[in-house]
């Protein structure tokens, strides 16, 4: 991962640290993307904050009203990528650009747990920050897809207790997920 791509995701992270309360995903009216090679849906109430073509592929970032956030990565044709290194690089890189801020409570190290069931293969990436002195706890899924042949890395996390306002948007993203010539 480069240098560019880590500060965007920890750019990511920390504004999901200081946006406000998350709000229910409106899937019933879907907004559609198509783009490199894969299409797909997303909530009616969240934007496309980025999208992007960067040295290793398509990058586009979505964002709910509250804090959000699912990242999508669109790898060209054969190109190799480690989910675990990946999901670690991130960590690390959360870890080192948090240690002087106190942002991610302290003594509470982050927790990796490799996922493998159906069509989802990745890693969960949890952590908890401190905001208003209050232990919030998170959750970052890291999976790897493979759509048509094209390599698809997304990325999605909220705060655990947000998540069931989230997830239907981000199983949206995911389970829609479809090539496109």
């Amino acid at each position: 991962m480069t240098p560019r791509n880590v500060a965007v995701l920890c750019g990511a992270v920390l504004a999901f640290f200081l946006g406000g309360c998350e709000r229910a995903a409106q899937v019933d009216a879907p907004n559609h993307l198509a783009t490199d090679g894969v299409s797909f849906d997303y909530p009616g109430n969240w934007t496309v904050q980025k999208n992007e073509m960067q040295a290793t592929g398509r990058y586009l970032q979505i964002r709910s009203p509250g804090a959000a956030v699912a990242m999508i990565r669109i790898f060209p044709h054969n190109t190799p990528v480690d989910v675990k290194s990946y999901a670690h690089s991130i960590g690390e890189k959360m870890a080192q650009d948090f240690a002087h801020s106190r942002i991610l409570t302290p003594g509470r190290p982050m927790t990796y747990s490799d996922v493998a069931k159906g069509r989802e293969h990745g890693v969960d990436l949890r952590y908890s920050v401190k905001i208003a002195n209050v232990d919030v706890p998170h959750t970052m899924k890291i999976r790897e897809w493979d759509v048509g042949g094209t390599h698809v890395l997304t990325t999605v996390q909220v705060a655990d207790k947000h998540a069931f306002q989230a997830e239907p948007g981000f199983d949206l993203i995911t389970s829609s997920l479809k090539p496109f010539r």
